[in-house]
């Protein structure tokens, strides 16, 4: 027995074809990867306050900024897909 197909009719997309949510996520995790990249330096001086060695320290802050690295790369990332989708669209659409 085959399962129905279900269309997904709920997409929230520009007249351009972009998706929407897909746009606000991937801003929204550029500017939290920015954010967070300036938060730490603020951030450090509560923690190696709690009485731990340099080295606990040197790698409490490697993980936080690469946690800020991640996050803004996977919001370039997915912006990057969301507007080569949309020229992939309007490409497909010029030669119909």
């Amino acid at each position: 027995m085959a399962l129905p197909k279900i269309e997904n009719k709920h997409k929230l997309q520009t007249s351009d074809g972009i998706n929407t949510v897909q746009l606000i996520w991937g801003v929204a995790l550029v500017l939290m990867g920015i954010g967070f990249f300036f938060r730490i330096p603020h951030l450090i001086p509560r923690i190696s306050g709690s009485g731990q060695t340099t080295l606990d320290q040197f790698f409490i802050r490697f993980c936080l900024y690469l946690m800020a690295v991640v996050l803004f790369g996977g919001g370039v990332k997915k912006l990057i897909n969301v507007l080569r989708t949309k020229r992939s669209k309007k490409v497909k659409g010029n030669k119909d």
